[in-house]
């Protein structure tokens, strides 16, 4: 009771400190975002889910790519470890090797924010097959293979036509050394869903770059060029939903990158 008196006698500065401090808690995320509220304020966008299959190269990027705009609505999907050859192109660290990286994202985002992640950011140690995550999200389709990509498209792609359920729009992209293809379509309209799935070839047909010493050849910058474009695009389009990427493909050379 003397609190209350107390606390009603303050001069209302004191007041209004105290009830800000508050309401900072309560709303803002783990991360802050007092740099970039203005071009995206994840607040305002807390119910919009972002999911992403594959968190290797690009997806390992895509997802400490949301992180930085304060994106906390995440699910992401992979069954595979952390290895010592990972480091040099994913967002592991030393300390992860060994761990699932769904696991290692975990570990990350607590070492990058200083929290355990929230409820909403949900890490899965499985392989994707006919049926995943949380409907009318924004889809980051960024496995291994392209047999994989088939499957989990050709899954939701059914998903929609029988029964109204998809993502509510799908970035899949594919890299190799100085080179990257990027890809966006709504999964609801069947012109830009077909148009997508005449791209898809075999994976026998487009062999892996592999080093002389025979393995597959990854470059960290390509795919974190790769994964900040694809971030950007999904960012803008939640911003405006009219918004309509365009595909791209990106060259890297020694003199620079060029968007085409």
């Amino acid at each position: 009771m003397e609190l209350k008196q107390t606390y009603k006698n303050w001069p209302c500065y004191y007041k209004d400190l105290i009830t800000g401090l508050l309401f900072w808690s309560v709303i803002m995320p783990d991360i802050s975002i007092v740099r970039h509220e203005s071009v995206f304020d994840a607040n305002k966008h807390k119910d919009q889910k972002f999911t992403i299959i594959g968190a290797g190269a690009t997806g390992s990027r895509v997802f400490a790519g949301l992180v930085d705009f304060g994106v906390t609505n995440i699910d992401v999907y992979d069954f595979d470890i952390v290895e010592s050859h990972n480091l040099a192109n994913q967002i592991y660290f030393n300390s992860h090797i060994g761990m699932p990286k769904v696991d290692a994202l975990a570990s990350y985002y607590k070492t990058k924010t200083g929290q355990n992640p929230p409820d909403t950011m949900r890490f899965f140690n499985e392989k994707v097959t006919d049926t995943f995550g949380e409907p009318f999200s924004i889809l980051f389709l960024l496995t291994d293979t392209m047999e994989s990509r088939k499957n989990i498209s050709s899954a939701f792609i059914d998903s929609i036509n029988t029964s109204s359920i998809g993502p509510r729009y799908v970035i899949e992209t594919r890299m190799r050394s100085a080179y990257g293809e990027l890809y966006f379509f709504d999964p609801w309209i069947k012109a830009e869903t077909e148009k997508w799935t005449s791209t898809l070839f075999g994976d026998d047909d487009y062999p892996d770059e592999v080093s002389p010493c025979g393995t597959t050849i990854s470059v960290g910058s390509t795919a974190s060029l790769i994964a900040s474009s694809v971030v950007w695009e999904a960012i803008n389009h939640v911003n405006d939903i009219t918004h309509i990427p365009q595909n791209k493909t990106l060259f890297c050379t020694p003199l620079g990158c060029i968007a085409a």
